[in-house]
């Protein structure tokens, strides 16, 4: 997608199992000026509690630059996809504090690059927690039994052009 359309400097990646919920939403890309990547998360979490269940490897901004490939490249070196799959799993597993299945994961060798490769990669990933990319949906769903109720007085505010 990134030499495909060199014309985008920021790509949306969003997991299958996604939703979107807020079509309005626009990111403040200007914060992220000096980051490659953007993720949802807790980064006390991360660098002190080495857990990798507190963020979120779904949903995240990616800028269209080479730094960008090349990390992309190390990190899908770690995935189910390669001969290295059992060997990274068990390395995954022994760094995080709260992963108890031994597969490797996404979400897991981000937080070990994280870890491990900060001055490499983390100095350009800047997880977020001012607001939501991305949630589990019971933690949302009661906020969307007045959404049409919501657009329809919305609707009233607006004049007609």
């Amino acid at each position: 997608m990134m030499l495909a359309h060199p014309e985008a400097e920021w790509i949306f990646w969003v997991d299958s199992d996604a939703v979107f919920t807020d079509m309005d939403f626009k990111p403040p890309l200007e914060k992220y000026k000096d980051y490659n990547l953007v993720v949802h998360g807790w980064s006390y979490n991360v660098y002190v509690r080495k857990t990798w269940s507190r963020v979120n490897s779904g949903v995240f901004f990616i800028r269209n630059c080479q730094w960008s490939m090349d990390f992309l490249e190390v990190w899908t070196s770690m995935g189910s996809q390669t001969p290295n799959f059992e060997k990274w799993g068990q390395i995954l597993t022994s760094t995080m504090s709260d992963k108890i299945d031994s597969e490797a994961d996404e979400q897991s060798a981000l937080v070990y690059l994280l870890l491990t490769e900060k001055e490499t990669w983390g100095v350009k990933i800047y997880i977020e927690n001012e607001y939501q990319l991305s949630g589990y949906w019971l933690d949302f769903v009661d906020s969307f039994d007045n959404t049409s109720d919501n657009y329809a007085r919305i609707e009233k505010e607006v004049p007609e052009l």
